[in-house]
């Protein structure tokens, strides 16, 4: 009996602790995706964001250079004298300088070169203003600590304006085509460069993502992965997300400006890895959970198991002939209980039949012993009858002799084992009835 309840104990635990780690793995499994997915969703909208962000800074470089040129037209003095720079030579343009200086009588004579200055002092991104002369064949360099540098390059820059390859590692620029106004003819190209030093902040401030910044001709303006990498990851702009995706196994977001190609991503092992912080809490409370369960667990079957051992020493108590056993009921209303009420039941029933058993055995008994009683008792009155008879015979004395067997033969008919007999034995007893008389 211990065995076989140690055996179910083990079962029911077992299963009571399979199901307990399942319903619990499966919660744990199902927070964990559901982490997962808002952890992919977070960096998904983190890759986006460094993507904006840096595509935003693309187009307000791009706008700087429209409002630049816009002011520049709205400034007669400064366009006509950049028209003049591009359209003349060195000397046409001086005199031309000198003369609009004496004509305005103003202390100050406001060329390009202070144009230029004044943009410089406006944003601290750009790094130079190049003026492309197409009459002069000359290339004017300036920069913000007011260098100016000629340079003969002219065809090298006329080339890279024709295949829009103006970018270079660190740097990216607009260029615009400078019209005179009357004639709209194209006098030269003003290029504005600018720094990528705000994309590296960018890039620091989304430190997950990676990012990469190129032309439509894949020259590489910023990559956040270092030079080397750059010929690997470069796909040209025409490629869908799809593609960019596949080639880099990384979440993607591209965006363009222009001729430019703004592409954040981040790796998809990185993008759907999980902090300690997320899945760590998750397997503590899971552990939590599960010890807890076992403990509730092993409660509850240690109460089952007291009652039922008290239900199977109450068996026990029967197989030994007590019965006045009496299980404890209405503990929980379940099922042992219900066991515990009909064993009590049963004991009470046992009892009583086993008292009834026992008492018409005794009483048939002291039948049986009245019943030989009463057999005794007519023998040796019949034997004694007809010892005297069978003395009277001897005698002589045969009337005594008859009436001792007529009165013998009516005992006999008063002790019958039949309550019915016939009508002949009816009247053999009366006629020796009379005899005797």
């Amino acid at each position: 009996m211990e065995k076989r309840q140690k055996r179910l104990y083990t079962k029911l635990l077992l299963i009571y602790t399979g199901v307990t780690l399942g319903v619990i793995s499966v919660l744990a499994a199902v927070f964990l995706s559901n982490f997962r997915m808002r952890t992919l969703e977070s960096n998904q909208n983190y890759i986006d964001m460094l993507g904006k962000d840096v595509s935003d800074y693309v187009q307000d470089a791009k706008s700087e250079v429209d409002y630049i040129v816009r002011d520049l037209y709205k400034s007669t003095t400064e366009l006509d004298d950049l028209l003049y720079y591009l359209t003349e030579d060195t000397q046409t343009y001086l005199k031309h300088a000198l003369d609009e200086y004496y004509r305005q009588e103003v202390s100050v004579y406001k060329g390009i070169d202070d144009f230029i200055a004044e943009t410089f002092s406006g944003n601290s991104h750009i790094i130079r203003i190049t003026l492309v002369s197409h009459f002069n064949k000359d290339i004017t360099t300036h920069y913000p600590d007011k260098r100016i540098w000629h340079s003969a390059d002219y065809n090298m820059v006329v080339n890279r304006l024709e295949n829009n390859d103006l970018a270079r590692k660190g740097e990216f620029s607009f260029v615009r085509e400078i019209r005179d106004p009357v004639t709209w003819e194209t006098s030269g190209y003003m290029i504005v460069t600018f720094s990528s030093d705000a994309l590296e902040n960018y890039y620091n401030f989304y430190s997950r993502a990676d990012l990469l910044v190129f032309n439509s001709e894949g020259t590489v303006v910023y990559n956040s992965q270092g030079d080397d990498e750059a010929a690997k990851i470069v796909i040209p702009e025409h490629e869908s997300e799809e593609v960019w995706e596949k080639n880099l196994n990384a979440y993607v977001n591209t965006s363009g400006v222009n001729d430019y190609r703004v592409v954040s991503y981040m790796p998809k092992k990185q993008a759907e890895k999980m902090s300690e912080t997320v899945w760590l809490p998750v397997l503590l409370f899971s552990f939590a959970a599960l010890v807890i369960s076992q403990m509730l667990i092993r409660y509850y079957l240690g109460r089952m198991e007291r009652r039922l051992n008290a239900i199977i020493e109450g068996m026990e108590q029967v197989t030994r002939g007590n019965l006045d056993i009496i299980l404890k009921t209405n503990q929980k209303g379940d099922e042992l209980d219900i066991i515990s009420e009909h064993f009590n039941s049963m004991c009470r029933r046992l009892d009583r039949y086993i008292q009834k058993s026992y008492l018409a055995e005794i009483e048939q008994t002291n039948a049986e012993m009245e019943a030989l009683q009463t057999q005794i008792n007519p023998h040796f009155l019949y034997n004694t009858l007809e010892a005297i008879r069978m003395k009277a015979i001897c005698s002589g004395d045969r009337d005594v002799a008859k009436m001792i067997y007529s009165m013998t033969v009516m005992f006999r008919s008063q002790v019958k084992e039949s309550s019915v007999i016939t009508l002949v034995q009816e009247l053999h007893y009366c006629k020796k009835y009379l005899d005797l008389f």
